[in-house]
Parts: C-alpha cells; structure tokens; sequence
C-alpha cells in the first residue's frame, strides 16, 4: 500500500527558518478543498505546534523581558494508572498550578507572560485564562530536552492547569522552570496572538501530537473538537475538515454556472503575527476585473465571551448568465505581520457552490458502508432465538455475495484501542500509548486519497476526532439510543454523491448494546419514538395496534392534599378549597401526598410523563425559584423515583413544569430495575428558592401523559422473547467497579441486553430497506458493499465477569463480522470458520479498493476466504489501562491467555465455556512463539510511531515464516 496523501489543507507562513517548506501542501490545496482550488501569493511552509512554540519564545525574547519570579522544578511522580484514574498525575498538576502561583506572587494583579520550560514522553495540554475566557494550550512531546513555552496571562486570573491525560499511559514528565516575564505591551500583545492561535488551531488534542498535512477538522463551535475538553452542544454535533487561509494569500476556482447560484461556507478568523482584526474576502473574477461579493472582518479584541469565534455561516448569492464562467476567490486580509510572518489567518469550513453545472461524471465505484455496533458480542449476535429469519442482521448474512465470520475477534476489548487497530490495520502492541493519534496511514486517509468521500457518523463519545481525524464529516449525536438517527444520517451522505460523482465510505458505529443493560433502555425508546416503536413491532413479526397515541388525563389542585413530608420541609400551610399553600419566610418546600394523591396509576394504562402547572404569588417569587423537584417512593420507602421538573410553559406567574418518567433517576439499595408502578408510597412536590419567600403558590393541577396497556403488553412479550438465555445454575454474585450484583440482577441485565440487541436489529433492517430502494435488492449500480462488525463484546455474568474491559474471556472479544460485497462472491453465500480478527478490516479494504493486499498491514484480506479462515488464528489484547501485558491467542483447537510481564499462561477451549485443557502442547508452543512476535511489535514502539513498517517487523515475520514452513505455527 502506497503511503496515503492527507488531503486537508492548511495555508500559511511562519518565521523563516522554523520549519522547513512543504510543497505537498500545495498539491493537498489544489486536490482536495473542496477540488481544483488554486493557491496564490506566497510559498507555503510546514506548521506544527512546536514551531509556533518557538516563534513565541522568539517574541518573548525580542519584548525587553522583565523577570519577576521563578519557581520549579516540579516532575510528574509515577506513571501507574487504573482506568481514568492516576493519582500521581493528579499531584502533579497540582504541584504545577503550586509553583505557577508562586512565580507571579506578588504580581498576579499584572498581565505577564509565563515561561514554561518542561520535558514529555508524549504530548499534553494546559488550560489557562486569556481575555476572559478559558483557554487551551497544546504542549507536544520533548523527550531529548527541554522546551519552553509562553503562556500570557490576564491580570488576577487563576494559575494554568496542566491536564495529566491519564489516558496515555505513560509520560515521563518534568517541568524544570517556571518564569512570570513582564514585556513591553507590543511584543505582549504579539505573544497574546500566538498563544489564542495555539488556543483556537490546535485545541486541545486536534493537533494530533503530530500534524500530517495541517489537518484541521473544525467542530460546529468553531474550535477542535474532543468529547471531554471540547463542547459538543446539544444531541448533534458535525466536524468537518477546514482551510487556513493566511493573510496575504488567496485561494481561487473557476467554475460554470447554469445560472443563479449561491457560495455556502463557515467562516472566522484567528490573529497570529499581531493582535490585529483579520478581514475576509469573497470576490467574482471576470475578464481580469474583480466584484467584491462580500467582506467580513473578525476582531480578536473583542473576543470576552467567546461568541467571535463561533463559525459564522455565510451565503453569498451568485447571479450571471447561464452557461458563464466565473473565477471565485476568497482571500484574507490583515495589518501589521512581516515577511514570513502574516498578522492572521482566516479559517473556512464546509464551502460549497450550488447551480454550477456538474462535469462528466466520472466511473462508479461501490459505495462502502462500515456498521459496527458497539460491544455487541457474536454470542447473541449470532443467537438463532434471537435472529429474525429474512431480517435485520439474518437479512444481511442471507444476501448472495456474503461472507459470515463465525469465529472473529476484536483486537481489544473496549472501543478506543480496538478501533485504534481496526483503523490502522495494526496490532495494540504496536502502539506506544493508548489514546494513540491517527496517522497518515489511517484507514479514512487512505479511503480519502483513492477517492472517496468519507464519514464517521456515531453515538460513541470515544469516536472523537481525535481517532478519525482524516474524515470528510464527523457526526455525532448525543445520546446511546439513537442508532436510527446515524442510519437516517448515512442514508442522507449516500444520496449525496450523485452530486458529484464521487463514493462514499461511512462508518457508522452505534451504542444500543452497550451497558447499561436495562430493559428501561428500550421501553423509554419506545415510548418517545412511535417510529422506531412500529420497527420493533414489525420485527418481532407483531401488527402495530391503533392505540400507540398519548393520552392527557388532568387531575385539579383541589382533589390533592398536601402535608409537610415528615416534617422536613419550612413551614407552610395547606388550602384544600383554592388549592393554595402559603408560606412565610419558606426556602425549602416538600409538600407530600397519599400514595397516588399526586400522580395515581390506573390498570390500563403506562404513564409516560406528567405536568405540573404552579401559579406563584407574585414575580419576585418567581424569580427566587431554584428548581423543582418530583419524589414518587414505593409503599415501604425503601426506595424512590425522582427527577427535576423542568419548565416548559410560563404565563405570567403561572409556570408548567415536566417530568418525564423515562428520564427519572432510582435511589435506594434495588439492584434491579423496579416497574414505575411499584412506586405506590408517598408522593413528594419540591419546591426550592435561593432566598426566602412569602406569600401564596397554587397548584393548579397535574396532568398525565399515558399510553396504553397494549405497548406494555407488546414489551412484556418482547422482553420475554429476549429472556431465553438464563444464567446457569449456580451462577455467583459479580463484582463490578466495586459493586456486586446478584443473579437476579445479572439476568435483568441479559434480557436487557439481548432486548437492546432486537431493538437495534429492527433499526438496522429499516436501514437495509432504505438501501434496497436506492441499489436494489439485487445489487443494482454496483450496490453498496458492507462491513459488519463490533468492536468488541460484553460478558454478562459469565466466569463471574459483567461488563467489558476487564478480562479476554470470548464474550467480551468473540464478535460478529460479515462482509457483502455484490457481484464479488459469485452470488455465494458462505459461512466462514476458523478464527480471524478485525485487524483484517483494514486490508479487507484495499484489497476491495485496489485489488490487491498489502504488506505493510496486519491481517489478510477477508475477501480472499473460501470457506477457510484466511489468517487461522486471531491475536487479542486487554485494555492495556487494566494489564498491560495480557494477550490471547485464538487458533481453531484451542485458546490460549498469556501475561508476557508475569509469565503464566491458560489454555482452554476456545468456545464460550473456555473449559481448561490440561495438556495441548503443539497449541501451546504455537502460542508461544507467536507471543515472542507479536511482543516485539511493542520494541521501540514510539520511536517508530510514525512508520508503517520496521526492521523488527520485518525480522520477526521471516522467523514467522520458517516456523510456518517446518508446521510450528499455522
């Protein structure tokens, strides 16, 4: 495989010297953003955040620094970490903010400028406050020698924060000094740019570490985005690829018009020679003369509460004659700066122009669609009880031209270094820590530089762009339950490429069977989604019923009584007749009710949410109101539901608050899951004020939002029909996270579970019909090719293990893979044995792309298997955060486990028993060598991050290779 171009562009100069030229970017420009976009005015150079870390030390020393204290050295003290957890980090963030504020002691009421020198294994983060507002600084590795960073500072803001990432496993980490400097205001400024470009680029790990081609993909808030230390606003998040365009340089493209047309694009801007505004361009270029179709400028000064710099989205109109061409050219503007040194850059996300005239399309090439539910186990994936003859997965491994793994593996046994692998086609032992950046030889890349549009469309916090940078769109929606959402959105991409010709590859991974594993899970599904509802019905092979509607049952004030709960609320008292308490002095309200008195369950019907519309005594109360509460306890109080009621509804002083009942919480001791109508103790109304108030609060009624008894009947039967697969007897209590469930409580959770499982597979048999009607059922087109597959499993009581993460027994790394490619099989249908892992996925694809394997890739392609496993054994890792050194290996008479730090060693069987073999001696010399190899992958891992082979690899693969030949190893 040919090393993969990245095809994300980024425009700009830095100071001679710095960083070496780059003529690739050039090229990068001109292929891909969006296409045929010409570059003009200046030469480009290489940017990474370690030059523009220089170029502010640069600045520092050129501003007459002025030392006003120093403190240091602080160094990180160990390196152990226990999930997300490290407690020797922590301290060192801790000593680090200790040492910052001693340096400006004295003169923390002064802007100054922090110099940082440190040393990193790896990359890190600070955060800071600049302008009023929280800032992210992107600290890159310094493993040789120290390097030192600025970190500008507002007059009287807090120390920095030094973000320990416990994620990377390790980081050997020292700070040697730490400098508060006083500059002269002009170089102060210029080091404030800087740093708001370090903030707004490379915030905070989409700077990868490394900056293969300037990859900038750009969230829809307009900085980098990342699940924990970024926002992701609301329940849908986009992130698309972006271009710098530095000031003084202009990007143009002539297109032909059928007539009127629009240009569509994002836009902002960040300062970086000079705390200057930045202006961008858009012009109309004909016959040598230019029309300024619009303008914009973007002022770093003004940026206090961070508005901007959120993406503006900009439509520029586009009239001319049909059939004309014109030369469109956007271009940034800026003062101040110098030569090799542009004052700003403005920043362009998702451009487009509509009404050109499309050229000839090009040759047709299969669209590829990668679905990967997340921890689903191929234990139930691959449950004949539970598959739905002619549907969903059992629809999908039926179609001609299907191949069915029954024996793959996942690389790991949780999302992040498993989906690491997949999209690196690379073993976990080859990556030196475990959020480990993407690379130029990343699976998206490689798809993007041979023509394809690609797509990360997920409900997986853990898919942040950090893994998937080199994708066309990256979309996110909030939310576990939303699979229908993400196959709404890729049925939306694959209709795009008729636009211009170009196919997609979408990756989809979906979150219904990951944990928790309630049946609650998928009743409040159904419930909010009468859609999805109707999907599980016909799934399930059950009519939808007429009665799927809501139902408003009102019950007035004056039919309540209300008492102070147990004596623990303020004094009020209670007007039956006008429905009124009245309080004097009262900050804290609990007003009770008999069992049913505020919100009773009748036999036919299941409530789904309840208003609750209070009319307060005058708007100063209104305005102390805190927030309102809803406490619904079963007969002996040994537990309770209980949610805030938020308001969505005022008049006046009238206010209605909501609950929904699929959004409240459980307290108490059940380990299981308790219907709603258990509930039928005292009901508690809470009303909370931040001061104390006076006066009348009415309570004008309670209404009900109900459906009927037959969606509770239809769940009922669907959760039976997922109940088939009991614990076996004797099954103990499972520990988890220090938590120990019962039997009982572990077979809630695998009808929960299997019941998730259904209710995704009726979501993705919708999906197929979506794509029937597009390709046609037989493939039509070219149809669209299909990899299906999890990315690890979930044990769910087994050996006494719940959950995934934790051990490499089958249930957490046997998963499910079919591959569908129409036209490739010969219209076979075949089903595979023999194990095989999703490493493989990648090499999967090229062969489907190219024709052909790879070399330089783990696994072998899965189009090559004709009823044989084309690998005959599969490697597995653990999570290293939990035993860095455990591994399994799979081959077809057996499996054996091995820790290569402590040196034991388990054969069993390899089937979901995993039953202890006492003497299998060919398996385990097999395992043994192949640990020795796949155990030097990890040698000098970091050194050779970036290579897509080493001469390790290529050493350990000819030992591998005469062992094959003399029948050691298969």
């Amino acid at each position: 495989m040919r090393r993969c171009v990245v095809l994300f562009a980024i425009v700009m100069l830095l100071l001679p010297g710095v960083c070496g030229a780059s003529p690739a970017v050039r090229q990068m420009v001109t292929q891909d953003w969006p296409g045929d976009w010409d570059v003009r005015g200046a030469d480009m150079q290489a940017v990474d955040a370690a030059a523009l870390h220089t170029m502010a030390t640069r600045i520092v020393a050129a501003g007459s620094p002025r030392v006003l204290g120093s403190a240091g050295p602080v160094a990180a003290g160990g390196d152990t970490v226990q999930r997300m957890r490290n407690a020797g980090w922590t301290a060192f963030a801790e000593d680090f903010s200790a040492a910052c504020a001693a340096a400006r002691k004295g003169h923390a009421d002064k802007a100054v400028v922090l110099q940082v020198a440190y040393t990193a294994s790896f990359p890190t983060t600070l955060s800071y406050t600049l302008l009023g507002r929280e800032r992210q600084m992107f600290l890159p590795a310094a493993p040789a020698e120290a390097r030192s960073i600025c970190v500008p500072l507002d007059p009287g803001s807090d120390a920095p924060r030094w973000h320990a990432t416990p994620e990377l496993l390790r980081n050997d980490l020292r700070v040697e000094s730490v400098s508060a400097v006083a500059l002269d205001a002009a170089m102060h400024d210029r080091a404030v740019a800087v740093a708001l470009f370090l903030d707004r680029i490379f915030y905070p790990y989409a700077a990868s570490f490394t900056l293969p081609g300037g990859m900038l993909p750009l969230g829809d808030s307009g900085v980098n985005s990342s699940f924990f230390q970024s926002s992701i606003d609301g329940e849908h998040s986009r992130v698309r690829p972006s271009l710098l365009i530095a000031a003084g340089t202009e990007v143009a493209k002539t297109v032909t018009l059928a007539g009127e047309g629009e240009v569509r694009m994002d836009v902002s801007a960040a300062p970086l020679g000079v705390l200057s505004p930045v202006t961008l361009e858009l012009l109309a270029e004909r016959g040598g003369r230019r029309t300024s179709l619009w303008r914009e400028s973007f002022d770093p000064a003004q940026d206090v509460d961070g508005a901007p710099w959120s993406m503006r989205a900009v439509r520029v109109p586009l009239r001319v004659a049909p059939g004309e061409r014109v030369r469109l050219v956007l271009r940034a503007e800026a003062e101040g700066g110098e030569p090799g040194l542009p004052a700003g850059v403005g920043i362009v996300s998702g451009m487009s122009v509509t009404g050109v005239v499309p050229a000839a399309a090009p040759g047709r090439a299969q669209d590829i669609v990668v679905v990967v539910p997340d921890s689903l186990r191929a234990q139930t994936a691959y449950d004949q009880r539970l598959l739905r003859s002619g549907r969903g997965l059992a629809r999908l491994m039926a179609r001609p031209d299907t191949l069915t793994f029954t024996h793959a593996y996942s690389p790991s046994n949780t999302t992040t270094p498993s989906t690491n692998a997949v999209l690196h086609g690379r073993h976990l032992a080859e990556f030196p820590i475990f959020y480990y950046p993407a690379q130029p030889s990343n699976l998206f890349a490689y798809m993007r530089s041979h023509g394809y549009r690609t797509y990360c469309v997920t409900t997986n916090p853990y898919l942040i762009p950090r893994l998937e940078f080199y994708v066309d769109e990256y979309i996110y929606h909030f939310g576990i339950m939303h699979g229908e959402k993400l196959f709404k959105a890729a049925e939306e991409i694959l209709a795009r490429r008729d636009a211009d010709g170009r196919p997609a590859f979408v990756f989809i991974q979906a979150m219904e069977t990951h944990s928790p594993d309630a049946v609650g899970r998928v009743v409040s599904d159904c419930m909010d989604k009468p859609e999805s509802l109707v999907q599980y019905m016909r799934h399930l092979g059950k009519k939808p019923f007429a009665d799927m509607g809501t139902v408003t049952r009102v019950r007035q004030g004056q039919d309540m009584t209300l008492t102070n709960y147990k004596g623990a609320s303020d004094a009020f008292e209670w007007n039956a007749q006008e429905a009124a308490v009245t309080v004097n002095g009262a900050q804290r309200l609990l007003m009770g009710t008999a069992p049913g008195g505020l919100v009773p369950f009748d036999d036919d019907v299941v409530l789904r949410s309840f208003d609750v519309r209070v009319e307060f005594g005058s708007a100063a109360m209104r305005g102390a109101l805190s927030h309102v509460e809803v406490n619904l306890f079963r007969e002996d109080g040994s537990s309770q539901m209980y949610a805030e009621a938020r308001p969505i509804a005022e008049d006046g002083a009238e206010v209605t608050f909501r609950v929904n009942v699929s959004h409240m919480l459980r307290g108490g001791p059940d380990a299981v899951d308790v219907p709603l109508e258990a509930f039928t103790g005292p009901q508690v109304l809470q009303l909370h004020f931040d001061a104390p108030v006076s006066g009348r609060i009415t309570v004008r009624s309670v209404a009900r939002h109900t459906r009927s008894r037959q969606l509770v009947a239809f769940l009922d039967e669907a959760r039976e029909m997922a109940a088939a697969d009991p614990l076996p007897r004797g099954t103990p209590p499972t520990m988890k996270t220090g938590k120990q469930y019962p039997p009982e409580g572990l077979q809630h959770f695998r009808d929960g579970y299997r019941m998730k499982w259904m209710y995704f597979d009726a979501k993705f048999d919708a999906f197929l019909d979506a794509l029937d009607a597009r390709y046609g059922a037989d493939g039509a087109d070219g149809g669209v090719a299909m990899l299906y597959f999890a990315d690890h499993g979930q044990s769910l009581g087994e050996h006494g293990v719940y959950g995934h993460g934790s051990s490499l027994y089958n249930q957490q790394i046997h998963v499910p893979l079919i591959v569908h490619v129409p036209g490739r099989f010969d219209g076979a249908t075949r089903t595979v044995a023999g194990p095989v892992s999703t490493v493989s996925v990648y090499a999967t694809l090229v062969d489907l792309v190219e024709g052909a394997g790879s070399e330089l890739l783990r696994g072998a392609s899965l189009l090559a298997a004709h009823g044989r496993a084309p690998q005959g054994v599969a490697f597995a890792q653990i999570d290293p955060r939990e035993a860095p050194q455990r591994v399994a290996f799979m081959r077809a008479d057996g499996k054996v486990v091995m820790d290569l730090g402590q040196g034991w060693t388990r054969l069993t069987a390899n089937d979901a028993e995993e039953r202890l073999l006492m003497a299998a001696p060919d398996l385990e010399r097999a395992a043994l060598w192949r640990a020795k190899w796949y155990r030097g992958l990890g040698s000098g891992a970091g050194a050779q991050a970036g290579r897509a082979t080493t001469r390790l690899d290529v050493t350990l693969n000819q030992n591998l290779k005469a062992l094959q030949d003399l029948g050691y190893v298969e």
